[in-house]
Order: C-alpha cells, then sequence, then structure tokens
C-alpha cells in the first residue's frame, strides 16, 4: 500500500491496514484543500483511488445570551442595573467593551468570571440606560442591548 497526500508519499507510520477487515486509518494534520491518492498492489496487479478533502476551518465567533433581566426594556423599583449575560469563546475581558448610553462604562461596575464565562453589570440607573455589550474574536463579534428602567414605586 502506498499513501500520497497532495502527490508526495506519507510514511506507514501515519496509518495502519487491517488485512482482515481491509480497513485503512489514516492519522493526517491538514490544513488546505488536499488530494489523498491510495494505492495497493498485489501479485494479481494493483489499483488506485483518489480522494479530494475540503478543507473547512471551524469558526467560532462570540455568543453573548443575556441571563439577567429576562425582559428587556426591564423595570427596575431599585434602579439598580443588575445584568447577567454569558459570553462564550472569547479569552476574558480583553474582548469585550461595555457602553452605557453610548459611552465605556467602567470597570468598578462589571466583573468577569472565567469559570462559568459570566459577565456581570451592576450600576445605578437615573432614567433609562440602555446598556450594550459587545465581543469580539478572531472569528467575529456579537453584541446585546439592555435596557433598564427606573420605576421607583
Amino acid at each position: 500500500i502506498t499513501v500520497l497526500l497532495n502527490g508526495k508519499e506519507i510514511s506507514s507510520s501515519s496509518y495502519t491496514f487491517t488485512a482482515f477487515t481491509k480497513e485503512l486509518k489514516l492519522r493526517l494534520n491538514i490544513s488546505r484543500n488536499s488530494t489523498l491518492i491510495i494505492k495497493a498492489t498485489n501479485k494479481a496487479g494493483s489499483a488506485n483511488d483518489q480522494l479530494s478533502i475540503i478543507y473547512d476551518v471551524v469558526k467560532n465567533p462570540p455568543i453573548i445570551t443575556i441571563i439577567s433581566p429576562t425582559a428587556n426594556p426591564y423595570n427596575s423599583s431599585n434602579c439598580v442595573a443588575d445584568i447577567t449575560a454569558k459570553i462564550e469563546n472569547i479569552n476574558g475581558l480583553e474582548n469585550i467593551t461595555i457602553l452605557e448610553n453610548g459611552k465605556p462604562l467602567e470597570s468598578d461596575f462589571y466583573t468577569w468570571n472565567a469559570g462559568n464565562k459570566q459577565l456581570r453589570i451592576q450600576q445605578d440607573v437615573q432614567s433609562i440606560s440602555n446598556f450594550k455589550i459587545t465581543a469580539t474574536n478572531k472569528d467575529g463579534s456579537d453584541s446585546k442591548t439592555v435596557t433598564i428602567k427606573c420605576a421607583r414605586p
């Protein structure tokens, strides 16, 4: 058995052939579209087959899910924004931007828990505040907006 990857023979240590099942198993690292040719020869003759492999990069853009509040807009009776969001596919705070009414929110008003991938915002609200959370990584970005209304009884 001979295996060629993009026209170059690969080492037999990269594959196994089980004669009983006639199964060939390959272990290859592929980082681009590739062509695989398998040639088999015995005393009766030879055969070969070709396979095209389409390399498709898996992308993992950020995903923001607002956990609380569950209503949007949310009427806060104590006039405090208490927002929790789960943000997946990021490294940490360096991938997050938070705006309150279009202006960056000071870091004193939010925390990041890397263990559960949750962002928590706690900020007093005077009347109405729009909080925009944006997460960005090499594969894209996601944004969610939460509106908190001060609604003292």
